[in-house]
């Protein structure tokens, strides 16, 4: 329930880094240190490369997403061998209800190929990507050129997505196709827009997208009756806030905004306690079970009629951490590794793992519709991302941002140690960084530039989140109408927060 401020409580956590970076004390940044000459180094690579941003509409659909080019090759034709990487998100818009054919997310990560042989119109210069219609149209022999990829959706049905620039199809030229193939129910999809000339498809963006207008908040505390101190993790579009309480136990927890109710989540048996850190818009919540003797935290999904499905890494030792869920199933969290943790995307479908991020000490946290994942970092000095001149012998948080194509784009707010939490489908991300003029850690809603590894973030003190009274305001989840929920905490108390935009 919402409550006043309570200032006579002891804090215990379960996940203490987010606490302000507290993780077990300063013990286990001195054990970290143990391995700074080991540490991962998370590399975007040493290869030059440039991004290209679609967002087409094609007919009624639309496409999203991002093609990586070797520079080598720009200017000039492009072919497949000079694609990095690509991701898109499509949409036909001709299904209801959807997903069973869109959104669906295709990827060179996970297996999508390009087709086709009319790359000799596809084309680049520093800024752009441009495919020339009219040549291929008069080539009767080119054969749906584009990207292809496919797997299950959450019916259980396979299917296919080929986003294609022109091609012939039935005997038929196509100018602009997004393709859409159900293979269980036999269904197609030809979405047709016309274009002439050498048509702009993508282009670079150098101007990172301005961030949100400041908006003024409601805050409320939430606190869960009973126990000494409360945690906020997450929230769905629903108005559904997940968090734990604690006092001699843990007390996972949802609390529904629009009824005003607080649930308490049953652990299940075999376990001795259990967090609830994130939840979909179906109401699926995610968070690890810890075991009878207290050594190992494996991860679950429980869904909305309360049915849990356990998972654990299959290179974790100890721990497996979920801590968010999209609407499409996916599942972002961390595990343990030997020099520290890495973030992972967890697909329940196909029960597979994708490694992300690893540091001394990744959270992967929040993840929107897209697959676009954020979270946090710590790197000592030899390994930082963004600044080959620290001390090796010193660590700085990051917070970073994965994008659907598989780059990560590092930052930190004000030049300061930054942790991201949550993100929408917006894409605006909110967190927590400290501020030295006042020595407290204040939150923030930012968007980020997502054509650079690592993205300057400047937030003025006035568009700082800061819930009045306390030294600690840690936002954790923002939901698409962009409340946001976290933690408000001092040396005394921690308590869940909502902000609700006014």
């Amino acid at each position: 329930m919402f409550s006043s401020q309570d200032k006579g409580n002891a804090i215990m956590s379960m996940d203490q880094l987010d606490l302000g970076g507290r993780f077990a004390g300063r013990h286990k940044i001195g054990m970290l240190k143990l391995f700074a000459a080991s540490l991962l180094f998370y590399s975007l690579g040493s290869q030059a490369q440039t991004i290209y941003y679609f967002d087409r509409t094609v007919g009624p659909g639309t496409v999203v997403g991002s093609v990586t080019i070797d520079n080598n090759a720009i200017p000039g034709q492009i072919g497949p061998e000079d694609i990095i990487s690509w991701s898109f998100e499509t949409n036909d818009n001709l299904s209801d209800p959807p997903p069973a054919h869109g959104p669906i997310v295709i990827s060179s990560a996970t297996g999508g190929m390009t087709g086709g042989n009319a790359w000799n119109y596809f084309s680049a210069t520093e800024t752009e990507l441009l495919f020339d219609f009219d040549g291929a149209y008069a080539d009767e022999d080119v054969d749906a050129m584009g990207f292809n990829g496919g797997g299950v959706n959450s019916e259980g049905a396979a299917y296919s997505v080929h986003y294609n620039f022109a091609g012939f199809i039935n005997g038929k030229l196509e100018q602009l196709i997004h393709f859409f193939d159900d293979n269980t129910v036999g269904e197609s999809h030809y979405v047709e827009a016309v274009h002439t000339g050498n048509v702009i498809v993508a282009t670079v963006d150098d101007t990172p997208p301005p961030p949100p207008e400041p908006a003024a908040y409601d805050f409320q505390l939430l606190d869960h009756p009973g126990t000494s101190a409360t945690q906020v993790f997450g929230i769905n579009q629903s108005g559904e806030v997940v968090g734990i309480g604690v006092a001699d136990s843990i007390y996972p927890f949802v609390y529904s905004l629009t009824l005003g109710s607080l649930t308490d989540i049953a652990a299940p048996a075999g376990y001795s306690g259990m967090s609830v850190v994130g939840i979909s818009n179906s109401g699926d919540m995610v968070g690890s079970v810890i075991s009878l003797d207290g050594s190992t935290r494996d991860g679950y999904i429980r869904s909305k009629d309360s049915t849990f499905a356990f998972f654990s890494h299959p290179d974790a030792t100890f721990q497996t951490v979920p801590r968010g869920i999209n609407s499409r199933g996916m599942v972002s969290g961390y595990r343990d590794s030997p020099d520290g943790t890495t973030g992972f995307i967890y697909d329940p479908k196909r029960k597979t793992f994708t490694d992300i991020v690893p540091s001394a000490f990744t959270i992967a946290h929040g993840m929107n519709a897209k697959g676009e994942v954020v979270g946090s970092a710590i790197f000592w000095g030899d390994q930082d991302p963004c600044d080959s001149t620290r001390p090796a012998d010193r660590f700085e948080r990051y917070g970073w941002l994965r994008t659907i194509d598989g780059a990560v784009v590092f930052f930190q707010v004000n030049g300061q140690r930054t942790q991201a939490r949550g993100i929408n489908d917006a894409g605006v991300v909110v967190g927590d960084f400290l501020d030295p003029a006042s020595g407290k850690r204040k939150g923030f809603a930012v968007k980020l530039a997502r054509n650079t590894s690592c993205a300057p973030v400047n937030v003025d003190s006035g568009d700082a989140l800061e819930f009045p009274g306390y030294d600690r305001t840690l936002p954790e989840g923002i939901s698409d109408s962009g409340v946001i929920v976290g933690i408000a905490a001092d040396q005394f108390a921690a308590h869940g927060f909502v902000a609700t935009p006014q």
